[in-house]
């Protein structure tokens, strides 16, 4: 693969960040060989996936506090600084006007693909940018998606890591410490975060 100067897009809640979506965001960056990977954190998620999603300043600092140590990683608050829910296809508008030259890569992982479709404008989304599918122990989807010239199902590792589940550990004062980076371990620990969630 040659080089280009493409652009990751990551999207999440990141409530809390953790190391399986470090070890994604680098390995996605690097085998494209992506300029940089943005992280986007999301306000209010589609679907109304999921209720009590922790305030943005302290997902914000979270998240500024171990991108920092990455030279090709930024933090963008577009989707935290609108009144709206976070529609995919609006993010990916942004950054295109803002990058119109260079290629963008929203990363899916691989079991939200097959509700790709009940996204707002898919295929306007396919038309904007590449989706770069990484592992998430699914590939159930549709066919037809997953052979679109613009879905690119990347081999990655599976990290069987999820915030929801760290979440459930620190709720249930169980140890978490190896699951997260160590400025979101003492940042938790010293807010006490998560102490009465899920």
């Amino acid at each position: 693969m040659k080089k280009n100067k493409g652009i990751g897009l990551f999207g999440g809640t990141f409530d809390p960040l953790h190391h399986g979506h470090i070890i994604v965001a680098e390995w996605l960056t690097e085998i494209l060989e992506l300029q940089k990977t943005i992280f986007i954190p999301t306000k209010i998620h589609p679907f109304n996936k999921r209720q009590g999603i922790s305030p943005a300043p302290q997902r914000l600092e979270m998240l500024q506090n171990v991108l920092k140590s990455f030279d090709n990683f930024e933090l963008s608050t577009f989707e935290l600084d609108r009144e709206t829910v976070s529609y995919a296809v609006d993010t990916i508008k942004y950054f295109k006007n803002k990058f119109p030259s260079q290629e963008l890569y929203y990363f899916i992982g691989s079991d939200n693909l097959d509700s790709f479709l009940k996204w707002k404008d898919p295929f306007q989304i396919l038309d904007l940018c590449y989706l770069a599918v990484y592992n998430r122990g699914h590939f159930d989807h549709e066919p037809d998606i997953s052979s679109h010239p613009k879905v690119l199902l990347v081999e990655s590792p599976l990290i069987e890591i999820s915030s929801s589940h760290i979440r459930k550990r620190i709720s249930k004062q169980m140890p978490f410490q190896s699951l997260v980076p160590h400025s979101v371990f003492e940042y938790i620990t010293h807010n006490n975060l998560y102490q009465s969630k899920e």
